[in-house]
């Protein structure tokens, strides 16, 4: 005689018959009952999965990778607009400031210069010789003045201007395929 298998049911409260139909997924056996509740439960999950299904594709539909990344790429710019709109803006007032430093220093020793003649002259204290000396300092005042103007800029060049962004495509997530029939 044939050893009968009771329903596999596992939700409360167990089952007593004897289970006749075997699930294919689970392996279990279930009585006729049971079983349609079981194929129930199944239709139910699969049903959410459906529903979650058009979730995502609602979200992947809705959601916009191209503005955020175009809007990255724009404030990237803007930032490195800044940057160098800033450094120029350091840089000029660098050169600015020599200028300025180089003309007021040219000042003092040509106003130096000057006074150190008008004593020589009231006091009728000069000969040739300090009259050269004068010339001479006068003329390193003017090369000091001329050297002044040729400001060296040293530019930095960005050597790899087209691998300054770079763009990543996302990976994506695969498993085995399997066909649903």
């Amino acid at each position: 005689m044939p050893v009968q298998t009771r329903c596999q049911w596992i939700q409360d409260p167990p089952c007593t018959k004897s289970g006749q139909v075997v699930c294919e997924g689970c392996s279990r056996k279930h009585c006729a009952q049971h079983h349609c509740s079981h194929r129930q439960e199944l239709e139910a999950k699969l049903d959410e999965l459906l529903r979650n299904n058009e979730t995502v594709l609602d979200q992947a539909q809705a959601a916009n990778p191209k503005d955020s990344a175009l809007q990255q790429i724009d404030e990237y710019e803007a930032q490195m607009t800044a940057k160098i709109r800033e450094s120029a803006d350091n840089a000029r007032q660098k050169v600015r400031r020599i200028i300025e430093d180089g003309k007021n220093d040219v000042k003092k020793e040509l106003q130096e210069i000057r006074n150190g003649m008008l004593e020589k002259k009231q006091n009728d204290d000069y000969f040739e010789n300090d009259l050269k000396a004068i010339e001479n300092k006068m003329n390193d005042v003017q090369k000091n003045a001329a050297r002044q103007q040729q400001i060296k800029v040293i530019l930095q060049p960005i050597q790899q201007w087209d691998h300054l962004i770079q763009i990543e495509k996302p990976v994506s997530i695969r498993r085995g395929r399997k066909r649903f029939d």
